[in-house]
């Protein structure tokens, strides 16, 4: 506890580049079964407007339903009308839609620097607007508005080889609802 009360009062820091990781195959080999843990260091990157209540109170991971919300939201934003897209555009949208039923309830989390993950949080509202046809430079605004800030997390959270295995080092799930401060070594805020 000592330790996020610390980490609390002082200023977020400024990412550094962290440096690759080199020995993931090994440690993945040595570990035997499927469900053992492997010991690599896991980050996520993710938007926050008020970064230090992070460590303190935690982060639930987002329902499909309020995926769902966050993207009509991001399109009555933008005034975007659903009816004028093209039939192409309405089929991404609604494949978005649904891919978010998939994705709710999992964290995803690389073994590498997570800050471009983190400028593109949250993914499914970026994708959405993209779709829509709204300029990147004012999607990337309406994400610090709606969402806050880029940060990385360094999480204290280990991986099991058959969540490495499934999907590689650059995005692996982990099934959670709820990250709680314990589970967050550090945070930093991205470089833009």
């Amino acid at each position: 506890m000592k330790l996020i009360i610390r980490l609390s009062r002082e200023k977020i820091k400024r990412c550094k580049k962290i440096p690759e990781p080199t020995d993931i195959g090994k440690k993945i080999r040595q570990a035997k079964s499927p469900e053992d843990l492997v010991d690599i260091t896991l980050y996520h990157g993710i938007r926050y407007k008020h970064p230090e209540n992070l460590l303190r109170e935690g982060f639930r991971v987002p329902s499909a339903y309020e995926m769902r919300k966050n993207i009509e939201g991001a399109l009555s934003y933008f005034n975007i009308d659903l009816n004028k897209l093209t039939e192409l555009q309405k089929d991404m949208l609604e494949n978005l839609i649904n891919e978010v039923q998939t994705r709710a309830g999992i964290l995803w989390t690389t073994a590498y620097d997570a800050c471009d993950y983190a400028k593109r949080n949250p993914e499914h509202v970026l994708v959405a607007l993209s779709i829509a046809g709204v300029p990147d430079g004012e999607i990337t605004k309406y994400l610090e508005y709606k969402f806050g800030r880029p940060y990385m997390l360094t999480l204290n959270i280990k991986p099991t080889k058959a969540q490495i295995m499934a999907t590689g080092s650059t995005n692996i799930p982990i099934d959670t609802k709820f990250i709680r401060p314990e589970d967050i070594r550090d945070i930093c805020l991205c470089n833009d």
